[in-house]
């Protein structure tokens, strides 16, 4: 007796993570206006919709709506293939179609508004949780933004887009096991999924397994060959393999097909910088603090190369940029400490020194 007692809660407990998840029912049009709300991709909608099914009839108003809401030629080329013999009587609810419009134009707060109050009366639906995530990735508010995709991830595991979404968190956490895990869940749905296989890459790359990122990126590569953020991600993959040659040639590819990919710029200048190219570099970093000048980073490259041209004062000038904006960033103080004593100014040095030990305290050497 005790046993099977045993036995029937075990399998209540095996049934508790599935009790709120959606199954994988036909699209209908509140789900496609949240992932669109959301930000999903042409390709992950599509894929979905010839997987599961739909319920939605284009009439001309539904059109326009998903129109409104992002939705392009591919995308209702599909739904027109796939909506039902039978006029089905799903309605697209007004509220959700315009947030999604919202989203689209970068109206974020409106957008969340409208669809937080949805998520009252309807706490489980993945789609929903999915496009607060998006809000949330936008407006830079990270662990909301994960704790939205995994609750959507938890409602319905069957979609892959989130988890490429909850593999990227992982990759900028560095946590490359988990983002490896979520990349090739997404793989096991589609293993045509090019972003996927970027993630995996992301994955192998926060690991330092180079091998396989590359390999990784030149999968997605053969899937999307236009994806700008591929080729800068193979010139990272380069970089850290001490392969600047290659890594330039990759990182100007990624600029050919993205002008305003402020990341691209700043490796690029750089590492032209780090090869003795200043102007280039340095030409590349303004293009970059143009498009992103709240960015750390990049003020970090342009007081390096500064350094480097021996004009320590504009350095300097960098480096107190950096930090009056950016005043719990861990990366500078020892080099603002050598742009002091390359002009024999100790007492500031020796201050920024201190910083950079108590900023830094695992590091074996400052200076």
């Amino acid at each position: 007796m005790r046993s099977r007692t045993l036995v029937v809660l075990g399998l209540i407990l095996t049934a508790i993570p599935t009790l709120f998840a959606e199954t994988a029912a036909s699209v209908n049009c509140s789900r496609l206006l949240g992932w669109l709300a959301g930000g999903a991709s042409t390709y992950s909608l599509t894929k979905t919709i010839k997987n599961r099914g739909s319920v939605i009839t284009l009439t001309g108003p539904t059109e326009a709506e998903l129109r409104s809401a992002g939705a392009g030629k591919d995308l209702l080329s599909e739904l027109r293939r796939s909506q039902p013999k039978m006029s089905a009587h799903d309605v697209c609810p007004a509220s959700l179609a315009e947030a999604a419009a919202d989203s689209r134009q970068k109206k974020f707060d409106a957008a969340e508004s409208v669809i937080g109050g949805l998520l009252e009366s309807d706490p489980h639906n993945s789609a929903l949780h999915f496009a607060l995530g998006y809000f949330a990735q936008q407006q830079g508010r990270w662990d909301d933004a994960f704790d939205e995709y995994t609750s959507s991830k938890n409602s319905d595991p069957d979609f892959s887009e989130v988890h490429n979404r909850l593999a990227l968190f992982f990759y900028q956490d560095d946590d490359g096991d988990d983002a490896i895990g979520e990349a090739r869940t997404a793989l096991s749905m589609d293993f045509n999924d090019a972003e996927a296989y970027r993630m995996l890459g992301l994955g192998h790359y926060s690991n330092e397994q180079y091998g396989p990122a590359l390999n990784a990126f030149q999968e997605a590569l053969s899937r999307d060959p236009s994806n700008p953020d591929i080729y800068y991600e193979m010139g990272l993959v380069a970089r850290d393999q001490g392969s600047s040659d290659d890594a330039i040639q990759f990182f100007r590819k990624a600029l050919q097909l993205d002008t305003n990919l402020w990341q691209a710029h700043s490796s690029l200048g750089a590492l032209l910088g780090k090869d003795k190219h200043f102007e280039e570099g340095l030409a590349e970093l303004n293009r970059a603090k143009a498009l992103a000048p709240a960015e750390p980073s990049i003020r970090e490259n342009l007081a390096g190369i500064y350094f480097a041209k021996g004009e320590y004062d504009t350095a300097i000038a960098e480096y107190h940029e950096l930090f009056r904006m950016n005043p719990s960033w861990k990366h500078g103080h020892e080099s603002l400490a050598r742009a002091y004593m390359a002009k024999n100014e100790y007492t500031p040095a020796i201050a920024e020194l201190k910083l950079a030990v108590e900023q830094n305290p695992d590091r074996k050497s400052v200076v």
